[in-house]
């Protein structure tokens, strides 16, 4: 966790709560920190911000402290705005994941 701490100074981050999100850490801008609790495997929720960004995607294991690639995603516009939809990371062994979303720059 200390990790987690050290690369995103959560201070700095402001809590939000999205349409049909988990409850999210954010700068407002290009880095999202979203929390899966009780086993939820799913990210869903609408970023219109961020429609056409891409992000960088890793997956943080509290129980375990262990950070996994997510990939790569871009954000894209439906009727409802960009939505998010993700799956947590296989090798994610307890209850809860971080997903943490960092805006590649340049787009």
């Amino acid at each position: 966790m200390a990790a987690l701490f050290r690369e995103f100074p959560l201070l700095n981050l402001k809590t939000d709560m999205r349409a049909f999100s988990t409850p999210i850490l954010t700068d407002g801008e290009s880095t999202y920190l979203f929390y899966l609790a009780n086993n939820r495997t799913g990210i869903y929720g609408d970023l219109p911000e961020a429609i056409g960004k891409t992000f960088k995607i890793r997956w943080f294991d509290p129980l375990t402290g262990q950070s996994y690639d997510g990939g790569q995603k871009t954000l894209h516009s439906d009727t409802w705005g960009a939505w998010l939809g993700g799956q947590r990371h296989k090798e994610i062994t307890g209850a809860s994941a971080i997903a943490i979303f960092t805006q590649i720059r340049g787009n």
